[in-house]
């Protein structure tokens, strides 16, 4: 049953990622001067906290599942871990710059270039977690 349950986190960590780098596209199409802007930030809206918490779960599941299922790694020693906790991190201040732009104009500034970040580290985390696969 181990031999199944130790891919749990890959997967949704897969779907996490695809989600990642899909919600950023749309956020960046939303931005542009064109026909399909407002369609696009409605689904940059809606699939952003999804993707957020496949994310939260991906960082939980990734360490629990080291811990109950794989014995020959540790949890914080490798930087796939740490990534890992990054994109959370970035995800998370994604969405506090996204809550007033009018109010805060140089935080809605900055969402953009933290969602490339997401992108980006998310894209890394996984790579980093090909090599870890049992």
């Amino acid at each position: 049953m181990n031999e199944v349950l130790v891919y749990g986190h890959p997967a949704l960590a897969i779907v996490a990622c695809v989600g990642v780098v899909w919600v950023g596209f749309v956020g960046l199409r939303s931005r542009r001067k064109r026909p399909n802007a407002a369609a696009s930030r409605v689904a940059h809206r809606t699939w952003a906290p999804r993707v957020w918490a496949l994310v939260g779960l991906a960082a939980f599941g990734g360490p629990a599942s080291v811990v109950l299922l794989r014995e020959d790694l540790e949890v914080t020693d490798s930087v796939h871990f740490w990534v890992g906790v990054g994109i959370a991190a970035l995800m998370t201040a994604g969405w506090a710059t996204s809550r007033s732009p009018r109010a805060k104009a140089a935080l809605w500034a900055a969402h953009p270039w933290i969602g490339m970040a997401s992108m980006l580290g998310a894209i890394f985390a996984l790579m980093l977690g090909l090599e870890m696969l049992p």
